[in-house]
């Protein structure tokens, strides 16, 4: 049986805001405005989030798919140097209120060495 590491890494709103906010060249990608989102709505039964961004009197809303705001909070974890597990499996969920970056890494376990076998006496 091998050891399996699970992490999650929780993104409430202010979060999300912020990463997409600290990650212009991933939001330009996205075809998202260069300012950052006055809100974030979460679309869980729809496997996605919306960003909403001012204008005007109105809000424009732009969706954004669980797997493009995964890269885009991988890379926010990855340049502000937030642990992540090398080789893990890595899955986003999206909640009602939240996205969750979820990994699981499964390691096979240290095996304790077997003691060297002792030489028979009287042998040359």
């Amino acid at each position: 049986m091998s050891i399996v590491d699970r992490r999650e890494i929780r993104f409430g709103e202010d979060a999300v805001r912020a990463a997409v906010a600290a990650s212009p060249e991933a939001a330009a990608t996205l075809g998202l405005p260069a300012i950052p989102p006055d809100a974030v709505r979460f679309l869980p039964a729809e496997h996605r989030i919306e960003l909403l961004y001012g204008v005007g009197s109105g809000m424009a809303d732009f969706p954004v798919s669980a797997e493009s705001l995964g890269a885009l909070l991988v890379g926010y974890c990855c340049r502000h140097r937030i642990a992540l597990p090398r080789g893990a499996r890595k899955a986003i969920r999206i909640g009602r209120d939240a996205a969750v970056l979820a990994f699981e890494l499964s390691v096979p376990p240290v095996r304790r060495p077997q003691p060297a076998m002792p030489s028979p006496r009287g042998t040359r």
